[in-house]
C-alpha cells in the first residue's frame, strides 16, 4: 500500500538526474587486463566521504538528522556507478516502447556482480517499482530505495554533484523529505562515485550492518 501510494505521488514529477552535458561523452569500454574491474569497496573514498558531509549539512541546516551512510546503501550506489561507467546502460537504448533509458537504468550485467536485474528505467517513471527494489535485489534490503544521480563531462567533484543537486526540486526534495516525499523518513543513505558519475540512495530500512567512514591512508 505504501509502495502504491507513493508510486502514485512518484510519478506525478519529474525525477530525472541532473547531469551536465558540456561535451559528448565517449563509448565507455569494459576493464582491461591491465585495469581489474572495480567492485564496491570497504570505506569511502575522500570525495564519497565529502559528498556525504555535503548532504548532511543541507540536511543539518533544514533541522533534519544527519543520515549514517550504510554499507548496504553504499554497496548499490557504488555497483551503480560502476555499471554507468563500464557498461551504459543509458546510452543509446530504449525499452520495448522505444522509450529512451536514463541514467537510473542498470545493464545485464549483473550476475556475478550484485546480481542486479536489468531495468531501462525511462522518463515516464514507469519501471519506478523496479528501480526501488534495486537495493533488495543486490543487499537484500527490506525496504524501498530512492535514488538522486548524477553524470558531468567534466571531471567530478563533490561541490559540482552538491550543486547540482541542490539547484534540481526534485534531487533537493528527496534529500530533505520535502514535496513528494514528505511523508518518507529517511533512516539511512549511501554514496557511490566512480569515474564520472555520483550516486546517492536514500532508505527508510533497518540495515542491520555497519556503518561506512572515509578510508584511513
Amino acid at each position: 500500500m505504501a509502495a502504491t501510494r507513493f508510486l502514485q505521488t512518484f510519478i506525478s514529477v519529474l525525477f530525472i538526474a541532473a547531469f551536465s552535458v558540456t561535451a559528448i561523452k565517449p563509448a565507455c569500454a569494459g576493464p582491461t587486463a591491465a585495469s581489474p574491474e572495480p567492485t564496491p569497496g570497504k570505506c569511502l573514498s575522500k570525495d564519497e566521504a565529502e559528498l556525504a558531509a555535503k548532504i548532511n549539512k543541507l540536511r543539518v541546516d533544514n533541522k533534519l538528522p544527519p543520515l549514517p551512510v550504510s554499507k548496504s546503501l553504499y554497496t548499490v550506489a557504488k555497483w551503480h556507478v560502476i555499471d554507468l561507467a563500464l557498461f551504459a546502460p543509458h546510452e543509446n537504448k530504449t525499452d520495448s516502447s522505444g522509450k529512451p533509458c536514463d541514467l537510473h537504468s542498470w545493464s545485464d550485467k549483473g550476475a556475478g556482480r550484485g546480481e542486479w536485474k536489468p531495468l531501462c528505467y525511462t522518463a515516464d517513471h514507469k519501471y519506478a517499482l523496479d528501480m526501488f527494489k534495486k537495493p533488495h535485489e543486490i543487499v537484500n534490503y527490506m525496504a524501498n530505495g530512492y535514488e538522486n544521480i548524477y553524470w558531468t563531462s567534466a571531471p567530478l567533484n563533490p561541490a559540482m554533484v552538491m550543486n547540482g543537486w541542490e539547484n534540481k526540486k526534485d534531487e533537493k526534495d528527496i534529500i530533505l523529505q520535502q514535496g513528494n516525499f514528505r511523508r518518507n523518513r529517511w533512516t539511512s543513505m549511501g554514496i557511490g562515485i566512480y569515474g564520472n558519475y555520483a550516486s546517492v540512495w536514500f532508505g527508510e530500512g533497518v540495515a542491520n550492518d555497519d556503518e561506512m567512514s572515509a578510508c584511513v591512508k
